[in-house]
């Protein structure tokens, strides 16, 4: 899901939990703990926000690492392998607008002090504010910088950017809000899409369209159910219910090949005794 030395776009509509699932990211690997059932290596992560303010970005981990049972962000600022840098409301950081060719040897100097392996940048739209949606060709500079960027210092750059909802049921490529150089420009595009269910809590599926290795079907996750029976923050690895998974191995196969990101979930195979189909008549 993420590569060493790549620029990865994740792209999701606004309010459906991608600024959730990066700050989970940055905690699994801060600290190596599995993300999503995936293995990670320990890393020293940068998360560079410029939606939340550092006080809402510390709550949100916090609140997280109760809840999925992870490593506190203070335990792991104090190890150093936990950075943050809050661009709103923080007069101390230095204001960078990434859409400026001046700014980018500021941002070569914050990577150069901190040293991290891994920087996720939330929102691309705000780092960028200069540049218009559908400027094809300013856009193109900028994803051109942070893949030159990625390749010469060998960090892992995570670009948070906004879906277009029109756009929902297309590839992850022409996902993204804007201009569609943002799906041609990198090598690696993850598509996070919120499933509504009835009577049943929400789940989320997570896409990976990359030229190394795609995930082939979605990764499933849902938030962490709590004692008190309330959905917790966070993401766990989504596991159906016992009752409705299907029965036999051909079955299985056929549904885990055939569950696309946004598609319904099979109906359970349900069997009748023999008294309830003499009862209706049926042989």
């Amino acid at each position: 899901m993420v590569w060493e030395a790549v620029a990865t776009l994740l792209v999701g509509l606004a309010k459906q939990g991608k600024t959730y699932l990066a700050t989970q990211l940055a905690l699994c690997l801060a600290s190596g703990r599995p993300f999503l059932g995936l293995h990670t290596r320990q890393a020293h992560v940068l998360y560079m926000s410029w939606e939340i303010t550092l006080a809402g970005l510390y709550r949100r981990m916090e609140n997280i690492s109760l809840d999925c049972d992870l490593p506190a962000p203070e335990k792991l600022l104090r190890e150093g392998r936990l950075h943050f840098y809050a661009h709103r409301r923080n007069e101390s950081a230095p204001r960078l607008d990434l859409g400026e060719s001046a700014d980018w040897p500021r941002l070569g100097q914050l990577l150069t002090d901190v040293k991290p392996d891994v920087v996720i940048i939330d929102t691309l739209r705000k780092a960028c504010p200069g540049i218009s949606l559908k400027d094809d060709q300013e856009w193109s500079r900028a994803l051109q910088n942070f893949n030159a960027m990625a390749r010469q210092t060998g960090i892992s750059i995570i670009l948070i950017d906004h879906g277009h909802r029109a756009r929902t049921g297309e590839t992850a490529a022409a996902f993204a809000m804007g201009s569609q150089v943002k799906g041609s420009e990198l090598l690696c595009i993850v598509k996070l899409e919120r499933q509504r269910r009835e009577d049943e809590p929400d789940r989320w599926g997570v896409e990976i369209d990359s030229w190394f290795d795609d995930s082939g079907a979605p990764l499933w996750y849902e938030r962490p159910e709590l004692e008190d029976g309330v959905r917790g923050c966070g993401c766990v690895p989504f596991e159906a219910p016992r009752r409705c998974r299907p029965e036999n191995r051909a079955q299985r196969s056929k549904w885990r090949l055939g569950s696309g990101c946004g598609s319904p979930r099979p109906p359970c195979p349900r069997r009748r005794s023999s008294k309830r189909r003499a009862a209706s008549g049926r042989s």
